[in-house]
C-alpha cells in the first residue's frame, strides 16, 4: 500500500516538474488514469494482434469483454468476463473460474486459488483483459520500473533509485478510427520493451495499446484495439453461468504444477521422455542412479531465452559429473519451421548441453501449464524441484541441491 501511493505521489511529482502542456506526456498518462478510476465497470469489444519472435504470422483474436473493479477480490482485483470470437468464454468472480466452450459444450471449473492464478493469466486471450482498468496501479508501477534505472531493495524497489523521465515520451498525435488520440512510449526493461499508448483527446479513453519487444536482432509485438466501450453498470448476472451452460458437459481441470513445494508435482515420479537429439539421435532419458535436470522451453519464449545462460552455467559446471545429467525439452518448436530456425537461434544463444525435440503429449504428461518449467529429478526418478519462469537464482538453488546429493 505504501509502495502504491509512493508511486502515485512519484507520477504527481513529475507532471508537476513537466508542467502542465498538452505535450506532457505524464498529465496525459494521470489524466487516463484519473477518467478510468471514476469508472467501476466497463464493457468493451476490443481485438488483439500478435506476433512471436519466431513466427512469421500474426495471431489474431476479437472478443467482448465485461470488467467490475472489486477491491476485495485479492487474487486479480475485480470480476472477468470475456468471450472470445472462436466461442471460448472465462467467466471469474470471487473464488471461482469458469472457461467455457460453447462449440463443444465442455466446462472446466477452477476452485483453487492456485488454479485461478496460474489459468486466469494463461494464453493470449488474457491479453484481451484491459488489466490497467482493473489495477491502475499496474500502470504505476511500470512508469517507477522506466524512470528507475536503480530499483533498490526488494522491501522498497524505488529506495535509492536514480530517476531518468527520459523513458517517458510523447510521441504526438495519432488518429485511431477517426478519433484524434495522444501518443505516449514507455521503454522499459533496458529499452528492450516499448509500451505504446494511443490515448483520445476528448476524454482521455485508451484507444490502442501497443507492445514492442527487441532481443538478439528480432523482434515480438502486440496491439490490442478497443472498437467500442460503455461503462454501464455490469449486471451480477454477467459473471455467472447462464441457465443453458448449466446442461454443458463439466470437466476435471489438469492438475495444476505451479512452482511451489506444496505437493504440486514435487514428490511425485517423473514419467519417462523419448526425444531427438540434434535432429539426428533419438534419446531415451533414464532416471536410474543420476540426477536429471529438465528445462522445458521453446524460441519465441523471452523467459526462456533469458534462462539458457543459467541452464548452460549448471551444464558447464556439472558436465563432468557422471551421475548428473541436464536436458533442454522442447515440443513447441518441433516442427519444420521450428527446426529451420534453430541454426539461426544457435549463433545467438549458447546451449552445448543436449536439446530434445519431443512430441505434445511429453509437456502433458508432466503437467507443464508455463514456460520456462525446470524440473530436478533425484536417482529414484522422482521430482524434487520445480521452477516455474526465469528466476535469477536459479543456479544457486539447484546447485546446492546438486552439491549435497551427487
Amino acid at each position: 500500500m505504501f509502495i502504491s501511493k509512493y508511486l502515485t505521489i512519484l507520477l504527481f511529482l513529475f507532471v508537476s516538474l513537466q508542467g502542465y502542456t498538452q505535450e506532457n506526456p505524464y498529465r496525459i498518462l494521470s489524466e487516463y488514469q484519473r477518467h478510468i478510476a471514476k469508472h467501476k465497470n466497463v464493457h468493451y469489444i476490443a481485438t488483439f494482434k500478435h506476433k512471436f519472435f519466431t513466427i512469421k504470422d500474426t495471431v489474431y483474436l476479437k472478443g467482448e469483454c465485461f470488467l467490475t473493479r472489486n477491491k476485495h477480490d485479492t487474487l486479480i482485483g475485480g470480476n472477468v468476463s470475456l468471450t472470445s470470437h472462436d466461442s471460448l468464454k472465462r467467466l471469474y468472480e470471487g473464488k471461482i473460474l469458469y472457461e467455457i466452450n460453447d462449440k463443444s459444450h465442455t466446462i472446466t471449473k477452477f476452485d483453487k486459488t492456485t488454479e485461478i492464478e496460474q489459468n486466469i493469466h494463461r494464453g493470449l486471450r488474457n491479453n484481451m483483459i484491459w488489466w490497467n482498468f482493473i489495477s491502475p496501479e499496474k500502470l504505476n508501477t511500470l512508469i517507477s520500473e522506466a524512470i528507475t534505472s536503480y530499483r533498490g531493495t526488494k522491501d522498497n524497489p524505488i529506495c535509492g533509485g536514480i530517476i531518468d523521465s527520459s523513458n517517458i515520451k510523447f510521441k504526438g498525435y495519432g488518429e485511431i478510427r477517426n478519433e484524434k488520440c495522444y501518443i505516449v512510449s514507455i521503454v522499459a526493461e533496458n529499452g528492450t520493451s516499448v509500451y505504446d499508448y494511443y490515448i483520445s483527446l476528448k476524454n482521455y479513453m485508451l484507444l490502442r495499446h501497443t507492445f514492442h519487444a527487441y532481443f538478439q536482432e528480432k523482434e515480438q509485438h502486440s496491439v490490442l484495439d478497443i472498437l467500442s466501450y460503455d461503462f454501464a453498470k455490469n449486471k451480477k448476472q454477467t459473471y455467472e453461468l447462464k441457465e443453458e451452460m448449466k446442461t454443458y458437459t463439466f470437466q476435471k481441470p489438469i492438475p495444476s504444477e505451479m512452482a511451489t513445494q506444496a505437493g504440486l508435482g514435487v514428490g511425485m515420479p517423473a514419467p519417462p521422455i523419448l526425444g531427438i537429439k540434434d535432429n539426428q539421435d533419438t534419446v531415451k532419458i533414464n532416471y536410474s542412479n543420476k540426477l536429471t535436470l529438465l528445462d522445458f522451453w521453446y524460441m519465441e519464449c523471452y523467459p526462456c531465452i533469458l534462462n539458457i545462460p543459467e541452464v548452460e552455467k549448471l551444464f558447464q559446471t556439472y558436465k563432468n559429473t557422471k551421475n548428473i545429467q541436464i536436458f533442454g525439452i522442447n515440443n513447441l518448436n518441433n516442427n519444420s519451421l521450428g527446426k529451420e530456425n534453430l541454426p539461426n537461434f544457435l549463433l545467438h544463444n549458447t546451449i552445448n548441453y543436449p536439446n530434445l525435440f519431443v512430441e505434445k503429449g511429453v509437456d502433458k504428461s508432466f503437467g507443464i501449464q508455463g514456460y520456462p518449467t525446470i524440473l530436478l529429478i533425484d536417482k529414484q526418478g522422482i521430482i524434487v524441484y520445480k521452477q516455474l519462469g526465469f528466476h535469477k537464482n536459479a543456479y544457486s538453488e539447484i546447485s546446492t541441491y546438486l552439491e549435497n546429493n551427487k
